[in-house]
């Protein structure tokens, strides 16, 4: 007679096994995510885990589609393994306590039918302010007709940071931008701007200030989806390079390009001008991943 002490049956065997399996795959799940920073992979911009920064993430092979706040991500191949490029958005820096993490989380399916949650965390930035003086009042408490005027600019432009479409002739392995114009860096990203005293929007972009008539360059290969006088950004370029990976350019004196025109890196669209509320002659600069507006410096070698 066998000992039941020394006996485990059949089925007992299975279910432990089941309650491994199980055990596993939540561990597997709660594992840490693999970040991969700018300077390990070639052609990747700096990751900077902070609002208006951006998370590099590596994602199945089998990925077919990833979002963050139900809108679709960058994805990229390299190496033989794929990536996921997010842009973080500058307004969750309200969001954020002081010695805190802020969770986030990305959504991932892949072609077997699946999908699984990622999550990742990014940390508080503080950015400067900037106080600057507007000569023209109508840049800074506008009347109701230009009121409404910059309320429709800013739908176009909301529009256009949501406009998604893959274009298959770009090489979009190569995510390092280059400089659109010579000139001096006058005012930085996500400062807090006080115009006459009066509190505003966070800076969304890279000011460099430049004489009036020099040319600016496309920083990357793509279509360009808005050539158009705004009333703040003044004549306005944004230039879509696929997967959600856009470059706007605001304040030019002279546009050269036209709505729908694919054009290279380095093809000059237009020069620096004064146009819109401005202090004086400069390019204003901006990179749009995922619909949110991210630091430029980060795409600079």
């Amino acid at each position: 007679m066998i000992n039941s002490m020394y006996f485990t049956p059949i089925h007992s065997i299975t279910s432990n096994l089941m309650s491994l399996k199980k055990v596993l795959t939540l561990i597997s799940l709660l594992l840490p995510i693999t970040f991969i920073y700018g300077s390990q992979v070639t052609g990747f911009p700096k990751q900077e885990l902070v609002p208006g920064g951006i998370a590099i993430i590596e994602i199945p092979i089998n990925t077919i589609k990833a979002t963050y706040k139900n809108k679709p991500l960058f994805i990229t191949k390299k190496n033989n393994k794929k990536y996921t490029i997010i842009g973080i958005p500058l307004n969750l820096e309200s969001n954020i306590k002081q010695n805190k993490k802020l969770k986030q989380k990305i959504t991932i399916h892949t072609k077997d039918g699946k999908s699984q949650i990622k999550n990742f965390f990014i940390n508080l930035k503080k950015y400067p302010t900037s106080k600057i003086t507007i000569k023209n009042q109508q840049m800074v408490k506008p009347n109701n007709n230009n009121l409404n005027t910059i309320i429709n600019d800013q739908m176009l432009l909301k529009a256009s940071y949501k406009h998604y479409q893959k274009y298959p002739n770009n090489n979009l392995n190569n995510l390092i931008l280059s400089q659109p114009t010579k000139g001096i860096a006058s005012s930085s990203f996500g400062a807090r701007r006080i115009i006459n005293n009066i509190k505003k929007n966070p800076h969304k972009g890279m000011d460099i200030a430049s004489p009036k008539g020099t040319p600016i360059y496309s920083s990357q290969p793509g279509k360009v989806i808005l050539a158009k006088n705004l009333y703040l950004p003044g004549n306005t370029v944004i230039i879509d390079h696929g997967k959600g990976f856009k470059t706007l350019y605001a304040h030019l004196d002279k546009i050269f390009v036209k709505n729908n025109q694919f054009i290279k890196q380095n093809y000059k669209i237009g020069t620096v001008g004064n146009t819109g509320r401005v202090t004086g002659p400069h390019l204003h600069w901006s990179v749009i991943l995922n619909g949110e507006v991210i630091n430029p410096n980060l795409f600079l070698k």
